[in-house]
């Protein structure tokens, strides 16, 4: 997710376009909407990040049940927040570019993301009510 092209557009003049999160501003683009890409990337990439720690963390927390399913709530609130951007900048670029957007394999990720943490959660509730009901029935 934190290499390769995020979105691949064409502008009028034919030229590709590729947003990667690597990039700081695009040439090609005017004033206010060049600081909105610019900002929207930087958000996605930060929150890659985090989702992407938070997911190793809360692997490794199998004992501690809890606070594993606190972690994998927040990291599909981040997902849906990962999601909200990468459809902002999508909305963004082509508004400006009214062209042609090719959205890479890189896109679809966020949305697969959000339906594994959300079968995380469940599966973590589903092993404490397990555990629970087996601790009464001592």
């Amino acid at each position: 997710m934190l290499s390769g092209n995020i979105i691949v557009a064409e502008n009028q003049n034919g030229a590709v376009v590729n947003f990667k999160f690597s990039e700081n501003g695009h040439e090609f683009l005017a004033g206010q909407s060049t600081q909105k890409i610019n900002l929207t990337i930087a958000i996605s990439q930060k929150i890659t990040i985090a989702i992407i720690l938070l997911s190793s963390i809360s692997v490794f927390l199998y004992k501690k049940r809890k606070i594993q399913n606190i972690l994998t709530v927040f990291i599909a609130v981040l997902s849906v927040i990962l999601i909200l951007a990468m459809s902002y900048l999508i909305f963004v670029v082509s508004e400006i570019l009214s062209n042609k957007i090719i959205p890479g394999i890189r896109t679809f990720i966020p949305p697969v993301l959000l339906l594994l943490a959300i079968l995380a959660a469940r599966g973590i509730r589903h092993d404490e009510n397990l555990v629970r009901s087996y601790e009464r029935l001592r």
